[in-house]
């Protein structure tokens, strides 16, 4: 801007010098107009407008340095905010930068503490484990076994876990388990004085299985149970061996068993009196099952009369 000031300086001192000397030269007043003078009249007027342009463009330029001056100024308020935020920003940044590193630091001391209190509250749990096992043996007194020791054993059985050097040991709990189970289901079907049988088979590798269930009243309930009886294998599925399954579980897993045990033996239970009790079966052979088990324990044993025994074929 100091650079125009000057030129425009110079350009009206020189416009000056010119007019000066051009009125030196110009012929005294009243003379008449010759050509010369008009050219310089035309001359000065001519420079009277360039003198005029040059001053409103120097006007506008003064004004838009003017307004690029507060422009600057402003930007540079501006600028100079935005370095302030920028600065808070920074310092925001490296505070959460070291607070997570904190965190992090934190976090990995309490993995670390938790990780060795777990290993520890596993160790004393296993040391008390032991300790307990050393202190509490499955066998009690005159070497039998408790009863919570053989409801494990059934459990673990139940799992299928591999027994180890205790196979005659599973094997006689397991059948104990067994023969508790008939005496138990014998027993609730007295009590409930009626029950219904269902049974059916299948093969699986050219080998015939058989599974058996009832299904009753528990004494003082309104839903009943079903409790399975057995699952065996048999040589067909012919009627004829679902018959004698049945004639087996009936007389010999149930009434036998239970006649056996003490609750047996001071209150036995007869046959042809559990036979009655019996009214409904379900079989893929109900035809030909119900006539061979009519023929074989009678109708007065069987009680096979339509008010009280229902045949339902699957």
């Amino acid at each position: 801007m100091g650079r125009t000031d000057d030129q425009l300086a110079r350009v009206r001192k020189m416009i000056a010098l010119n007019a000066k000397s051009s009125a030196n030269r110009l012929e005294p007043p009243g003379s008449p107009i010759t050509p010369r003078r008009q050219r310089v009249l035309h001359l000065l007027d001519l420079e009277k407008q360039k003198t005029a342009d040059l001053t409103a463009k120097c006007a506008e330029i003064t004004q838009k340095r003017d307004t690029a001056n507060k422009r600057i100024d402003f930007l540079s308020a501006r600028l100079h905010n935005l370095s302030r935020v920028a600065a808070r920003a920074k310092a925001a940044r490296l505070n959460v930068r070291a607070d997570l590193r904190r965190s992090k630091h934190n976090t990995a001391v309490l993995r670390s503490r938790f990780d060795r209190r777990k290993a520890d509250a596993i160790e004393k749990a296993l040391n008390g484990a032991r300790i307990a096992v050393k202190k509490h043996w499955m066998k009690g007194r005159g070497g039998i076994f408790t009863e919570a020791s053989r409801e494990m054993v059934c459990d673990l059985v139940g799992l299928k876990v591999t027994s180890a050097n205790v196979n005659g040991v599973v094997g006689h709990i397991v059948e104990e388990g067994g023969i508790a189970s008939d005496i138990q289901v014998a027993s609730e079907i007295r009590a409930a004085q009626a029950f219904t049988a269902s049974g059916d088979g299948t093969t699986i590798r050219h080998l015939n299985y058989e599974a058996k269930h009832v299904t009753y009243y528990k004494t003082g309930e309104m839903i009943p149970v079903t409790r399975m009886l057995d699952t065996t294998s048999a040589p067909n599925h012919t009627s004829e061996e679902q018959f004698a399954s049945w004639q087996s579980i009936i007389k010999t897993s149930l009434v036998d068993t239970y006649n056996a045990s003490p609750l047996g033996q001071d209150n036995p239970l007869d046959d042809d009196e559990f036979v009655t009790f019996l009214k409904g079966l379900g079989s893929d052979h109900s035809p030909d099952q119900a006539h061979r088990e009519v023929s074989t324990f009678g109708p007065t044993e069987m009680q096979l009369e339509t008010k009280n025994f229902r045949l339902c074929k699957s």
